[in-house]
């Protein structure tokens, strides 16, 4: 008895010295009955089947080298079957386990992967992930690779952009406006379901979102009252004076003689005298307030007639003709550049120069009373028979659109 004992012994300890996986954990059982007295022994390793009578102080190794094996080299497995004591020796069966951030090599007789595994006690979750099926095979040299799936939870915050509203303000002229309210971007929460593999993000799914604060809307007023301008144009007085005389001096004299001697005088005298004087005065004087100019439907309409306009804030500025037309607008990035090499900018408009030439000073209004784009210098030439008026913003360019304008050509 103490015999048998010692050899189970020996070949648990040549189990852990190799650090192998138990037979049993392979499919491979232990009696759980074990015989008083053994008769014999068999090594078994393959077919290869060797009987050898029982000795009291025979033990594991000294069988197995009996037999012409060195324990070391092979996985044993040690089984009482009544009568006679199991030897069993296995090939070993190298098996590379990756799983929890380490590597993990084992020597096993074995089975298939799920059982290795039992063996190693390493537990599987059910979302895991595992490069073999548990149902595969083990053979020598295989490698099994676990990647722990875990679940978390994430928050993100983000920015919540302002809207802008516009009121309308009869108080603020149109075109122009003024913020009532400043905004504020505010701040939500969103709230992410994270899936980890192996502890590193994999990917994320929002789940819900919550305030953090709120954004305040951006109030602009924009005005509607039409601007308070006033244009004054006074044209010049033509006065003509003709004046006709005419004088005309007829003399006849008829005298009727008679001396008796036979000879007749007749004298005769007629005086006319005629003077006419015609003067003729014409004064012609125009004068509005408000709008400037008749809308002519053409590109452009030029009056010859010169005089002055009052601004709106009071100047008075002097003019040869004005001209009507075609009024666009448009803007160019700061810093671009004119034709005629000035910067683009407010005040710089442009013209065909066979309708008014570069460096041309005007004065500008549009005949809806809208706009009034006040002093200006041609700078530019458009592609058209147009003016083209510029603003610093699209926006401003969209507001203006086409219309049709009155421009004074200044002195």
């Amino acid at each position: 008895m103490r015999d048998r004992r010692r050899l189970k012994k020996a070949a648990a300890m040549a189990l852990a010295a190799a650090a192998v996986i138990p037979a049993m954990a392979l499919g491979l059982s232990f009696s759980a009955d074990m015989a008083d007295e053994p008769e014999y022994y068999l090594v078994c390793h393959g077919a290869d089947v060797s009987v050898i009578p029982a000795s009291p102080a025979a033990d594991v190794e000294e069988l197995v080298r009996q037999c012409g094996y060195e324990t070391e080299d092979y996985i044993c497995e040690v089984t009482d079957e009544g009568s006679y004591t199991a030897v069993r020796l296995f090939d070993p069966l190298d098996v590379t386990v990756n799983v929890d951030g380490e590597e993990r090599h084992v020597r096993a007789s074995g089975g298939n992967v799920g059982q290795l595994l039992d063996a190693m006690e390493v537990g599987l979750g059910e979302e895991d992930l595992i490069s073999r099926s548990p149902e595969t095979p083990v053979t020598d040299g295989l490698e099994v690779t676990i990647r722990r799936v875990t679940w978390g939870e994430a928050e993100e915050r983000v920015s919540v952009p302002f809207a802008t509203q516009y009121k309308d303000d009869s108080s603020l002229e149109k075109g122009k406006e003024k913020t009532l309210t400043q905004g504020a971007d505010g701040e939500k929460k969103l709230i992410y379901r994270v899936k980890y593999i192996d502890g590193v993000e994999d990917s994320r799914e929002q789940v819900g979102e919550e305030t953090v604060t709120e954004p305040v809307a951006q109030v602009i007023a924009r005005g509607t009252k039409a601007p308070a301008k006033t244009t004054t144009s006074t044209k010049k007085t033509d006065t003509k004076t003709n004046t006709n005389t005419n004088t005309g001096s007829n003399t006849n004299t008829n005298k009727n003689t008679d001396t008796g001697t036979g000879n007749k005088t007749d004298t005769k005298t007629d005086t006319k005298t005629e003077t006419k004087t015609e003067t003729k005065t014409e004064t012609k004087a125009d004068t509005s307030t408000g709008n400037t100019g008749s809308g002519a439907k053409n590109n452009h309409t030029v009056t010859d007639q010169g005089g002055t306009v009052t601004t709106s804030t009071g100047e008075t500025l002097s003019y040869s003709k004005t001209v009507s037309m075609k009024a666009t607008a448009y803007s160019y990035a700061a810093g671009s550049m004119t034709s005629s090499g000035v910067p683009v900018q407010v005040g710089i408009v442009a013209a065909l120069p066979s309708t008014l030439p570069r460096g041309t000073r005007v004065y500008i209004v549009t005949n809806d009373g809208k706009y009034t784009y006040g002093p200006a210098v041609v700078g530019d030439t458009p592609g058209s028979d147009i003016i083209d008026l510029f603003f610093e913003t699209e926006e401003e360019c969209r507001q203006f659109g086409v219309r049709q304008a009155t421009v004074y050509v200044l002195d």
